[in-house]
């Protein structure tokens, strides 16, 4: 065992719930400013559009998670709120995949499709799913509701506060150093929890061994539940979906898996992901924030419920794409990843 590592991701990790602390803090100060400029865009496909371009660039959906989280906790936003700029954001995080897919090498032109397709069925996988959460939220209200119902049951769990007055123990020194505007403690606060999720995901990758997580993908990936499975361990494990799907890419360039065998994968990575935001919400400690947890685990259960059923869709829908509509080469691609990043700045300026 590398203990060098275990202390590096302790660090970083306590560095990972300093961050949470420094946004959380700093967030009552600059509630009016957030509050009035949500109220000014308060359109539901605007505010999809900012989760969305706001994960693209940042390329982390925690990172979305936890501001919102603390703005929640200081009722600056609502759930509903909340939920469009969260499905736009888990839409926007998968930009890692397809990016990391268009640096990689391929021998052909063919090699490089099938790993682009890796990423490009999990941004459609999450385009879909967040199409269908968008009409339930935006005619029923149906996770919201179901978000303010959990937070009534979290509000009545006095012992969930034990655990942001041990971060605030952990953390309030460093606001007696900090003698600066909220405004800059909220910017390094989020600086700070961008990288801190991506170095402790590599922490933990280091750890466990890359080339033993693609060993065991491949292994398990001949059956659907098990590559559901699979994908959802690893990904509960190394709290990143951008790590475990960019994974498959060289696996599908190398021919080591196919894209039908990755679907089932994709959908448990989803899911497993929210032990991260289980870490993020529960450092924040308030009932509305702890409720996200909630709303994201129903609407990726509805993700897995509808696309396990029929993988078929996300297969041909993709297939269709790259190869009949864009006869998919690296120069389409990139104009693809710059297209991912324009629609919704496209979106957010009507």
């Amino acid at each position: 065992m590398n203990v060098k590592l275990i202390f590096k991701f302790l660090f970083i990790f306590y560095l990972l719930l300093l961050s949470i602390a420094l946004i959380k803090n700093s967030s009552l100060t600059l509630s009016p400013v957030f509050g009035s400029y949500i109220d000014n865009i308060n359109s539901e496909p605007k505010l999809f559009a900012l989760g969305w371009f706001a994960a693209s660039i940042i390329q982390s959906a925690s990172a979305i998670v936890a501001i919102c989280a603390a703005f929640l906790s200081v009722k600056t936003i609502s759930l509903y709120q909340a939920v469009f700029i969260l499905i736009g954001a888990s839409v926007g995080a998968t930009i890692t995949a397809l990016l990391i897919s268009i640096l990689l090498k391929a021998k052909n032109k063919k090699d490089f499709r099938h790993g682009f397709e890796i990423g490009l069925t999990n941004a459609i996988y999450n385009l879909f799913l967040g199409g269908i959460i968008f009409i339930l939220e935006f005619y029923f209200k149906l996770f919201s509701s179901l978000g303010n119902y959990f937070s009534l049951l979290f509000g009545k769990v006095e012992y969930l506060q034990a655990i942001p007055k041990f971060l605030d123990y952990l953390t309030d020194w460093i606001f007696y150093l900090l003698q600066v505007k909220d405004i800059y403690i909220f910017i390094l606060g989020v600086a700070l929890l961008i990288i801190s999720l991506k170095i402790v995901s590599g922490i933990l990758l280091e750890l466990i061994g890359e080339e033993n997580l693609k060993g065991y993908i491949h292994k398990y990936f001949k059956k659907k539940k098990y590559s559901f499975l699979t994908g959802l361990l690893i990904t509960s494990c190394l709290l990143s979906t951008n790590i475990t799907v960019t994974l498959l890419v060289p696996l599908a360039i190398l021919r080591l898996i196919n894209l039908f065998q990755a679907i089932p994968f994709i959908i448990g990575a989803n899911i497993g992901v929210l032990m991260n935001t289980l870490v993020v919400v529960l450092a924040v400690g308030k009932p509305e924030a702890l409720s996200l947890i909630f709303i994201l685990l129903i609407i990726r259960l509805l993700g897995a419920v509808i696309f396990l059923n029929f993988p078929e869709f996300l297969f041909n829908i993709t297939k269709y794409i790259s190869k009949t509509k864009l006869h998919l080469s690296r120069k389409i691609a990139v104009i693809i990843l710059i297209l991912f990043i324009i629609l919704p700045l496209i979106i957010i300026l009507l």
